[in-house]
């Protein structure tokens, strides 16, 4: 199988994602086979079980950063 020698991050805004957050990651973990990927995961103040998911999983992902309040998509 071809393994590229570039390396990619992929910068990951959350925000109460609970019920998708953990396949998400998984699914972009899959690329990890073909490329050197770093994930960034930003969970931008969710109010739901996303943090602790992610804190859970955290084999699923290279850097978590959380803020305390939401501050939308673009600014995380």
């Amino acid at each position: 199988m071809y393994k590229s020698n570039k390396s990619f991050t992929a910068i990951v805004p959350v925000f109460n994602e609970e019920k998708f957050v953990v396949h998400a990651l998984k699914k972009l973990n899959i690329l990890k086979k073909n490329i050197k990927l770093e994930i960034i995961v930003i969970n931008d103040g969710s109010t739901d079980l996303t943090n602790d998911l992610l804190k859970k999983n955290s084999d699923l992902y290279t850097k978590l950063l959380s803020l305390s309040v939401n501050q939308g998509k673009g600014r995380a």
